[in-house]
């Protein structure tokens, strides 16, 4: 089966999820291809090679003063939409009489969709994005993030109107009664699977991006309080310049695997991925939302109120003290998900022929 993959670039969880179900269809014989940028453009290529792997034009964020501008960045996607045929022939001329999909997946793009319109073939969705639509929200949860999430909502329909499959990735979330979506759990790569968490008593992994910047002299300050140095990761490496205790950290793939995995705690932003990872190897992890991303925050409440022993809300240097964690010394099964993921697509096909 010949799948075309398309993903949003910007942050390493969308690769993420991308470097582990593309493992697990390749490895069953499929031929993958897969189309973005930025920083999932770089990664996917360390693994994969840059035959398989397309630079093409993705959904961007647009930062204002350190935060997310929602209405600058829905203006700045809102082309890739109602232009999706034009920014959609770059893919389809990848195509070939030797090479044409049979399936189209997309995480969290627009581009995939109009390709299957065009082609007539299945389309897949595969994605964390729709447990904000499809599942039970945090209590308390506060109404600016249940107002934004329908942003959310938005953007995923606007994006991919009608699919043969939704697959969510999530571990947390509680899908409604009538949610046709299929919940897998949380994704992870297959070299998590052979990882064993084992703290070195030598440094922590913050794993942040530039618009938490501001935040740097906190992380110092536990960097010192505890004596261990802290390894940074998502940010850009002129940030860390003045600060003696912290080191910059290339988001590679298996140099931030093996970092965590012998961390003492982690302090992070509440990302979908960067959870799934955490929660496997049962690191202790204070979340840490960049501001203005609604789907952290929520992503933060509900790994709070479902694991309160692993997770905790980063409140400076104060949260070891106050919110002592203990983690997890039981690695938990996250290979279902992906194993599933691949499951439900091969199932697909099989159904469509």
């Amino acid at each position: 089966m010949n799948i075309a993959y398309s993903l949003v670039g910007m942050t390493r969880g969308h690769a993420s999820r991308a470097l582990a179900v593309g493992s697990e269809l390749m490895s069953r014989g499929h031929d993958v291809r897969f189309y973005t940028n930025l920083d999932a453009y770089e990664l996917l290529t360390a693994r994969f090679g840059f035959d398989c792997v397309y630079e093409i034009e993705m959904p961007k964020y647009i930062f204002k003063n350190g935060k997310i501008c929602l209405f600058s960045t829905f203006i700045l996607n809102s082309g890739l939409v109602l232009k999706r045929e034009k920014y959609t022939q770059p893919i389809i001329d990848t195509f070939s009489e030797d090479w044409m999909p049979d399936l189209t997946i997309s995480d969290f793009e627009p581009l995939a969709w109009w390709v299957s319109q065009k082609l007539n073939i299945p389309h897949v969705t595969l994605d964390s994005q729709r447990f904000m639509i499809s599942s039970e929200m945090p209590q308390r949860l506060p109404l600016v993030d249940n107002i934004q999430r329908l942003v959310g909502w938005f953007l995923l329909y606007s994006f991919s109107p009608y699919a043969d499959l939704r697959i969510v990735s999530k571990q947390f979330a509680i899908p409604t009664a009538t949610a046709s979506e299929r919940y897998v759990g949380a994704i992870t790569r297959m070299s998590v699977d052979k990882l064993v968490w084992t703290p070195a008593g030598k440094h922590f992994l913050v794993y942040i991006k530039d618009s938490l910047a501001p935040r740097l002299p906190e992380v110092q300050e536990i960097a010192k309080t505890s004596g261990l140095t802290g390894r940074v990761y998502g940010i850009s490496a002129k940030h860390l310049e003045s600060y003696s205790n912290l080191e910059h950290g290339k988001t590679c793939e298996n140099g931030f695997l093996d970092t965590l995995s012998s961390s003492e705690f982690v302090i992070t932003t509440p990302g979908s991925q960067t959870l799934a990872e955490t929660w496997s190897l049962g690191v202790p992890a204070y979340l840490l939302p960049e501001p203005n991303q609604f789907e952290q925050q929520i992503n933060m409440h509900l790994a709070v109120q479902a694991e309160p022993s692993q997770y905790a809300k980063f409140a400076g240097s104060c949260s070891l003290i106050e919110s002592p964690l203990t983690g997890r010394q039981t690695k938990a099964c996250t290979s279902a998900g992906r194993i599933k993921a691949a499951d439900l697509i091969e199932s697909l096909v099989s159904h469509k022929a």
